[in-house]
């Protein structure tokens, strides 16, 4: 399942809170908008959306994995991604 051009709150470990400090948007959890992700971690931009057209640039940050006690995200019925998504509709 990915997480990719999803928003998702993520849950960090006491560990990632202290890493990511001030990187990060206050709270537990907080959301980011995930760009990308890989092996090491997720590519994210703060806030829930992607940003209005027009603007040049966003700050990406990578979360890594070995930070995140756990990711939540609403999950679509159905999303041609998410494996869990098929075996629901079974």
């Amino acid at each position: 399942m990915s997480l990719a051009n999803k928003s998702a709150r993520f849950h960090l470990s006491d560990v990632g809170k202290e890493a990511l400090h001030g990187l990060v948007p206050e709270g537990d959890p907080f959301e980011a908008f995930v760009m990308r992700e890989d092996e090491v971690g997720a590519w994210i931009m703060a806030g829930a959306s992607l940003p209005p057209r027009g603007v040049p640039s966003v700050p990406v940050t990578l979360i890594k994995w070995e930070y995140v006690k756990s990711v939540t995200y609403e999950h679509l019925i159905g999303d041609a991604d998410s494996e869990v998504g098929e075996s629901l509709l079974v």
